[in-house]
């Protein structure tokens, strides 16, 4: 019983560091797709049919 209980505590450990860990990622990474989103949407929707980005 005790083996079992251990291995649920490390298990639910494991688990809250994996999600704080993607938070913290999203909370990071968050800026840089929405600044690449923001740059896209500046240059490819004034001129659309000469777009020139890596997307189109």
């Amino acid at each position: 019983m005790e083996t079992l209980a251990s291995l649920f505590y490390i298990f639910i450990h494991a688990g809250i560091c994996h999600l704080t860990w993607n938070i913290l990622s999203l909370v990071y990474l968050g800026g840089f797709a929405e600044r690449s989103i923001d740059i896209a949407i500046l240059f490819c929707l004034p001129n659309i049919r000469n777009c020139s980005c890596p997307a189109a």
